[in-house]
């Protein structure tokens, strides 16, 4: 239950750098998607990048 709490505090201490907008050429950024991205490194389900 704790990993849930750290995801959300990190969402909320980033919220101003991942914010949705439409329109553009850039892909929007949700501030759900960067909760679940930040929970899923948390409990260790992201793959590791092969690059480094």
């Amino acid at each position: 239950m704790n990993v849930l709490y750290e995801a959300r505090a990190l969402t909320k201490e980033r919220r101003g750098s991942v914010k949705k907008h439409d329109g553009g050429n850039f892909p929007a950024k949700s501030p759900m998607a960067y909760f679940f991205a930040v929970l899923e490194d948390r409990l260790g389900l992201r793959p590791m990048d092969k690059g480094d």
